[in-house]
Parts: C-alpha cells; structure tokens; sequence
C-alpha cells in the first residue's frame, strides 16, 4: 500500500492511497464520486499492457484515503492532484478522469497549467461551474437553473 501526504489551505493534512503499476509514459487515473480507485481494476490492466505505467488513486475522503468532512471541493482535489504529479515526478503525463474526477482534472489545469500533462481525457464529464466575478452565489444558482427564453414564432 501505498500513500502521498497532501497539506492545504485548511490546515489539514490527507494520506492519498495510490497504486502504481508498469513504465513508460505515465497515464493518472482519477476515479468520480463515490468510487474509488478500483474503478479503474481493468484499465490497469490494458494500460500496463500497453507499456505504460499507470497510477490510480482514491480521492480525499473516499477508498482507502484519509477520510475527512472539509476540503470535498475542486480547488482542493487539484491541489490533492498536484501534490500527488509532484510527488511521484510525474512529467508528460495523461489524466483520465471519471464523472467528478473529470472536475479535478479541469480545475488543475486551470489553476497549475499543462507543463506536468501531455493530455486530458474527460469520460462522462462534470467540470466545475464558476460564477462570473461579483456574482452573490444565490443568484448564480439561479441563472444556472432558469432556462433561457425561447425565441416565439413570428
């Protein structure tokens, strides 16, 4: 078993499990809630197979993670990702990314850039949603949810 440790802005300090397995170029696998790592079981597989080395790891509060009540956000699961390319060294890197782990994936390429990844694969998507600045998030809610005006025949 294997675990990074990721400190953050909330003074808290997570153990992420982490299987790695074959070489090569490096592919991440990041699971949706609320899976964990073994999601990816078979793809580990085929992707060792295919000579490269594969890490899968369970998200903050999930699997075999540090389970933890605060920090279920995405700019802490980037950062939760980030701690993990950067521990592990990893460069040229491809992200797949599950349902909410497709959001981890968006918000860290927002927030940290590409210099680590060479590709992102967003499988059945939920990227973040960000407010324009200024926007009271009740009201944010709102537009998100009314359905623009259809256009009425002429």
């Amino acid at each position: 078993m294997s675990y990074i440790t990721a400190d953050h802005a909330y003074g808290d300090t997570v153990n992420l499990y982490y299987e790695e397995s074959g070489t090569g170029r490096p592919v991440v696998l990041i699971h949706g809630y609320p899976l964990d790592s073994r999601l990816w079981t078979h793809q580990i597989t085929a992707l060792t197979t295919a000579g490269h080395r594969t890490i899968a790891y369970d998200r903050r509060g999930f699997g075999r993670s540090t389970p933890f009540k605060t920090g279920h956000d995405f700019d802490t699961f980037a950062a939760d990702l980030d701690a993990l390319l950067t521990e592990l060294g990893l460069t040229d890197a491809a992200l797949v990314g599950h349902g909410m782990g497709t959001g981890d994936i968006v918000r860290y390429l927002g927030a940290y850039g590409s210099d680590r990844i060479s590709r992102a694969a967003l499988l059945a998507p939920l990227p973040p949603l960000s407010a324009p600045v200024g926007t009271e998030p009740r009201k944010f809610r709102t537009c998100v949810v009314r359905r623009s005006p259809r256009p009425r025949p002429t």
